[in-house]
């Protein structure tokens, strides 16, 4: 059984609340286990034998679709994946500064150079976008404009981000190993 962490889209924003105790029992009825919730923001621990990611994530988008009544996507990382990526942030500094807000995208898949080089160029004085695998680092200052909506349509697939802080102590909880 290996430890993942399913990032969700959309849930608990935009009125599409979702308690966390039945967030978990709609994994548990997935079939994995030690299901944990980690802050109301959809962040999901669980255990499984299921070895690909990308099986993990279109079982628990049909489960959670079914179950909710609309699209929630999902993307599946192993804790060593994101200790690996919060170990390496393309910044100086692996934390915000007054003023900033620091953050990571998870992706579906490597977005091609074409795909890259789109999401990428949205940087401005305001925005530094980084892609890095399945990942894409997004440093915020101020009152920057660019959207979750432009981001995604740069890439041409959809994307969640979480505050680098908040990953570094769903690791620190849960750490590798």
């Amino acid at each position: 059984m290996a430890r993942r962490v399913a990032f969700l889209r959309a849930i608990n924003v935009g009125g599409r609340v979702v308690p966390m105790a039945e967030l978990r029992a709609h994994f548990e009825a997935l079939g994995v286990t030690r299901v944990e919730t980690f802050v109301a923001s959809g962040n999901v621990l669980f255990d499984t034998a299921v070895r690909t990611e990308a099986a993990l994530e279109r079982r628990i988008e049909a489960g959670l679709h079914e179950a909710l009544g609309y699209e929630v996507p999902v993307f599946v990382r192993s804790l060593p994946e994101l200790a690996e990526l919060v170990a390496r942030p393309p910044y100086r500094e692996n934390r915000a500064t007054d003023g900033d807000y620091l953050s990571v995208g998870f992706l579906k898949v490597v977005p091609d150079d074409a795909a890259r080089a789109r999401a990428e160029s949205l940087r401005s004085e305001l925005d530094h976008l980084k892609v890095d695998g399945r990942a894409l680092w997004w440093r915020r200052r101020g009152e920057s404009r660019l959207t979750l909506v432009q981001v995604e349509r740069a890439l041409g697939s959809p994307a969640t981000f979480r505050a680098l802080s908040s990953v570094s102590k769903l690791l620190a909880r849960h750490p590798p190993g």
